[in-house]
């Protein structure tokens, strides 16, 4: 059986008998019984008549999923496969990302992130958060969206912002292990357009004027 098996990686354990020859190992491991992927044995080439023990470590895998396994073995004589196996990593936090900010005004914008994957376990809840300091949580913010639930792309509305202010973004996902956040983005609102307004001229002399007007930054 597999070992020391977490969320992102695992050991694959088997038994050879060379019966003599010099012997390469390797272990196939994948989604499906179709394999796609090897990883040498620790202990490869083996050699002897007696049964040895290999294994190999493997990583980069995804969280809550099921994984097919077997020993490939290959002297000058043969080349033989084990029965296949399997294990289930542990479930962990979604994966996920937040989206790039568009639509910037003077209060309001357009964010929203992707689960790309739910760690093994549904996303019950997803959105954005945003604060104008860093590392916003939905503990700790100044706005916040729910975006529905499950994996993919979503949109959130980022309203009732501040002009000419700068704010911190994430988006973040929920399952049953527990929340995590996207990426940190940040941005600045603009500020309100000038306001001018004419008064009437006033007549300085006979050949001149005074043009005067007010302007509200």
């Amino acid at each position: 059986s597999a070992s020391s098996i977490n969320s992102f990686s695992a050991r694959l354990n088997g038994i050879v008998n060379p019966e003599g020859f010099l012997t390469t190992v390797l272990f196939e491991y994948g989604l499906t019984l179709s394999f796609g992927n090897t990883a040498p044995a620790i202990q490869s080439p083996v050699r002897g008549s007696q049964e040895s023990n290999v294994s190999a470590n493997i990583s980069n895998l995804q969280s809550g999923t099921t994984y097919y396994y077997r020993i490939r073995a290959s002297s000058a004589v043969d080349e033989v496969f084990s029965s296949p196996m399997f294990f289930n990593t542990q479930l962990t936090e979604p994966q996920l990302s937040t989206n790039s900010i568009t639509s910037i005004s003077v209060n309001s914008s357009l964010s929203g992130g992707n689960v790309i994957h739910d760690g093994g376990s549904p996303v019950t809840e997803r959105g954005v958060v945003w604060h104008t300091l860093p590392n916003p949580t939905i503990d700790d913010h100044v706005g916040k969206t729910i975006s529905g639930s499950g994996n993919g792309d979503f949109s959130s509305d980022l309203v009732s912002l501040s002009p000419q202010t700068t704010y911190y973004v994430r988006a973040y996902a929920i399952n049953s292990i527990g929340i995590s956040y996207g990426n940190e983005l940040s941005f600045t609102t603009l500020g309100h357009a000038p306001i001018v307004s004419s008064q009437q001229a006033i007549i300085l002399s006979a050949n001149s004027l005074d043009l005067r007007g007010l302007v509200n930054p």
